[in-house]
């Protein structure tokens, strides 16, 4: 053989050999690398926990060892079992936790091999609070609006306080007002209505507890009459005057009955309504009455004013709604009206009437001085002018009444000052007045603790009718005095607080108008514009009581020709 195909026979025969060599037929080759074996991880580290609103946001370090396989998720346990999962993220919010409420937390890895051991547990936290209850400083009444202003709660939960919550409860439609200031104004309120207010704070937390509640009415700024059912009392009445006479806490009423020559009493059965107890007799054309314990047996009697019979008449009440048979007493001749005081300080009652001589023309003040036991005894002090009524007060705060008298025909009011003594007067003094002043009242309309004098005049070309006030200094002094229109002369005056809003009002009739008007004080000697009612008939005698059994005081009214009494009352009006 040729030695060239000798060897390429002998290549191809050891290409065949070899052929084989990577097959299972051939030889053993080195043995597979083998897996690496993976165990548990270890525990996390440098767990932190920082609180939130019921949550908290836990971080932590992955373990030193992943035992060799990869981590595939952490488990985050908190107080009480709340757990979380995170795939791979060293970090998690853990949600669904109380508010207020102090959390530890564990963290543990898992890998292939399962639930690595727990770490140490954060540091305590606790989650944020509901903020704690404002405290309310003032709620200032308006008209239709309550001014609401607070303090911010002590406690703000640990989180800032962002708004505040302002609600009205036990309203006829609750309502509530957010803010982010520390006051509001509620508005569109109704006049005169009582609200109670609650404040609440309000956080990312929630809305905290609500603050102590405050009660507030608001105002009703358009005060004026409404007329009640009139009260039947079976006679036509003059003069009226309120007062207690059965000692039942109910008020009852008096008034004069002129033809008959009788005060009729009336006993107040609460609701508005009257039941007569009695008639009793007294001297001609009674016309003014006025209650006073004139016998100091702690009960009331009556006094009446009978200008044909030029007397006064006292009546002992019986502490049962009757009364005894009357003492009278002369007063000067053509007695005008009457007022009644403790004149010269002895504990007794005493009465001053303003007479006037339809003959002469002649005008005297009667000082009718009481002996504690329904008894008077009369001194006359000459006057250089008409008065038509006459009132009481220490206008010169030296502790003894003064007498104040309008002069009608020229147009002064005049005040005599006591001297303490019951025989004089120590001085007296003039004031200017409008034209033909008729009435005369003193009391404090500004609450400055001084006699304010009240005085009503006739219109004429120049001035309108009015009620003047001037304030009392205190020193026989009066600031000039403020006018208020009346719609004429004045036919009866009455002062009282008849809304019970703490400020002293005025009542006045008008006869041809059939009108009783109401003044409401404003507490600084000023009073709102007057609010009219008119009446079924013309208008004779005030009182004032609180007959219905409300909170406010009513007006019984007596008029001419009628056997009813109008019965007027104050009200907020639209």
């Amino acid at each position: 053989m040729h030695v060239r195909g000798f060897v390429a026979t002998l290549l191809v025969g050891l290409l065949g050999v070899c052929a084989g060599c990577g097959s299972g037929g051939g030889g053993e080759g080195p043995p597979p690398k083998p897996e690496p074996e993976v165990t548990l991880p270890g525990a996390p580290t440098e767990v932190q926990a920082q609180a939130g609103v019921r949550s908290a946001q836990v971080s932590w370090k992955a373990p030193a060892s992943n035992g060799g396989g990869a981590i595939v998720k952490y488990t985050v346990t908190g107080t009480g079992g709340v757990t979380t999962t995170t795939t791979g993220a060293t970090s998690a919010l853990v949600a669904g936790l109380a508010d207020n409420t102090s959390y530890t937390f564990h963290v543990r890895a898992t890998n292939a091999a399962g639930d690595g051991p727990e770490s140490d547990a954060s540091a305590p936290v606790t989650t944020l609070a509901l903020p704690g209850a404002p405290r309310i400083l003032e709620v200032f009444p308006g008209n239709s609006t309550l001014q609401v202003s607070w303090a911010p709660p002590d406690s703000d939960g640990g989180t800032r306080v962002h708004s505040y919550v302002v609600q009205l409860l036990g309203a006829a439609t609750p309502r509530s007002e957010a803010t982010m200031s520390t006051s509001v104004q509620l508005t569109g309120l109704t006049p005169e209505t009582e609200y109670q207010v609650v404040v609440r704070a309000v956080t990312a937390v929630g809305m905290g507890p609500p603050s102590a509640p405050r009660l507030s009415k608001t105002r009703c700024d358009n005060v004026g009459w409404t007329k009640l059912p009139q009260v039947s009392v079976e006679a036509e009445l003059r003069g009226l005057v309120a007062g207690d006479f059965d000692k039942d806490g109910k008020p009852d009423l008096a008034g004069t009955r002129m033809a008959e020559r009788t005060v009729a009493s009336y006993l107040g059965q609460g609701e508005g309504r009257l039941r007569k107890q009695g008639e009793f007799g007294v001297g001609a054309d009674p016309q003014q009455v006025l209650t006073g314990d004139f016998n100091n047996d702690s009960l009331l009697d009556v006094v009446v004013l009978n200008t044909r019979s030029q007397t006064v008449s006292v009546l002992p009440g019986l502490g049962n709604g009757d009364f005894g048979e009357g003492r009278g007493a002369l007063t000067g001749a053509g007695p005008w009206a009457m007022t009644t005081a403790d004149f010269d300080g002895d504990g007794n009652l005493d009465v001053f009437t303003v007479n006037t001589s339809l003959s002469t023309g002649s005008s005297t003040l009667s000082w009718m001085q009481g002996n504690g036991f329904g008894a008077l005894t009369r001194q006359d002090f000459n006057l250089p002018f008409v008065a038509l009524t006459v009132a009481t007060a220490d206008f010169d705060q030296d502790g003894h009444l003064d007498v104040a008298l309008p002069a009608s025909l020229v147009s002064d009011v005049y005040v005599y000052f006591g001297s303490g003594d019951s025989s004089s007067f120590r001085s007296g003094a003039r004031y200017p007045a409008q034209n033909q002043p008729k009435h005369v009242a003193a009391a404090d309309f500004n609450h400055d603790g001084r006699a304010d004098l009240l005085v009503t005049s006739k219109g004429d070309s120049f001035n309108e009718p009015a009620v003047s006030v001037g304030l009392g200094r205190g020193n026989s002094t009066f600031e000039p005095a403020k006018r208020f229109a009346v719609l004429g002369e004045v036919g009866a005056l009455l002062v009282a607080d008849f809304d019970q809003d703490g400020h002293l009002d005025v009542a006045v009739t008008h006869d041809e108008s059939k009108t009783v008007s109401f003044l409401r004080g404003l507490g600084d000697g000023s009073f709102a514009a007057r609010q009219d009612v008119v009446l079924d008939a013309m208008p004779r005698g005030l009182a004032a009581g609180n007959f219905s059994g409300g909170d406010r005081l009513e007006v019984m009214v007596s008029q001419v020709g009628s056997t009813s009494l109008a019965l007027l009352t104050t009200a907020c009006l639209p």
